[in-house]
């Protein structure tokens, strides 16, 4: 038995269960499509539970993040060589979107809660969508799931100055982007 009384098997079914919902939604922002962020995320969730379930739960989070951000990467990666096939034998299904990320600007659910400050959701999903791949996993990583700069790094595989750095020139272009909703905003590149 470990912490609490509780059996290894039942903590990671407990972190599982914490982390599900705001991984998915990191994938969607990213995916832009519900059904393939469902699917990233259980392919991330069993990835973990397969390849790293024995280890301490202290591992858990930033290998977590880390095999989710592959996962997205390779979706992506994937998603780009089928549009460029379909673009040359001219069956590209939607002409009019070179990044799947593009039509998150049309995403409209609403507001949504953006590091403090009510944002309509549309704008923070377009603010996001413009930043860099590496500058976008800093942010979603450290400001939405709260990872300190050490797991970031672990789960970006950089160093932490490079998480700082990343995050510091996302945070000052959202607050570019975005206004006065976000001025309030500190550094927390550190």
């Amino acid at each position: 038995m470990l912490r609490g009384g509780l059996s290894q098997a039942n903590q990671l079914n407990l972190f599982l269960m914490d982390v599900e919902k705001r991984a998915w939604r990191i994938a969607v922002a990213a995916v832009n499509n519900p059904d393939d962020a469902a699917d990233i995320t259980q392919d991330s969730m069993l990835a973990l539970v397969d390849k790293y379930g024995s280890r301490p739960a202290s591992d858990w989070a930033p290998l977590f993040w880390r095999i989710h951000n592959n996962r997205i990467k390779d979706h992506l990666r994937r998603s780009n060589v089928r549009r460029r096939w379909q673009a040359l034998i001219g069956k590209n299904e939607d002409p009019s979107s070179d990044d799947p990320l593009e039509q998150l600007s049309q995403h409209n659910d609403g507001p949504m809660r953006l590091l403090g400050a009510e944002v309509a959701a549309n704008e923070a999903y377009a603010a996001i969508n413009q930043l860099p791949r590496r500058q976008r996993e800093a942010f979603c990583l450290r400001v939405w799931e709260g990872l300190d700069v050490a797991q970031t790094a672990a789960a970006m595989g950089c160093s932490g100055g490079s998480v700082k750095t990343h995050l510091h020139r996302a945070l000052e272009f959202l607050r570019h982007q975005l206004g006065a909703h976000l001025e309030a905003l500190p550094d927390n590149s550190q």
